[in-house]
């Protein structure tokens, strides 16, 4: 099985990935606009003609949604159930940013 260090390392790596034990308590810094998305085992929400699944970069989340638009490097999206999504290019996965790259002309 683990010894006494293998089984200190996970309990360390555990609390680390947890964020137990910060300095002060204080929460992580949010460095992102895209909202948490649910973990989900399947389809995250009811298929809609014209929408697709949009994956952060990180692989952390899925959701359902239409593009919207593309400004500089900000990509507005609508989830199917009419929420605004706003997020960067590179927050967004590569296969997400070539889609955007080939259908940017049906905006």
């Amino acid at each position: 099985m683990y010894s006494a260090a293998g089984w200190l390392l996970l309990l360390s790596s555990l609390i680390s990935f947890l964020g137990c034990g910060r300095a002060g308590g204080n929460p992580p810094a949010k460095t992102s606009v895209v909202p948490k998305a649910v973990t989900f085992q399947g389809n995250p929400a009811p298929p809609a003609p014209g929408s697709r699944l949009w994956t952060k970069a990180d692989r952390s989340a899925v959701i359902r949604a239409y593009f919207v638009s593309l400004t500089d490097d900000k990509v507005r999206l609508r989830a199917w159930d009419g929420t605004e999504i706003i997020t960067t290019l590179d927050q967004l996965s590569q296969a997400d940013r070539d889609w955007i790259e080939a259908h940017r002309q049906e905006q």
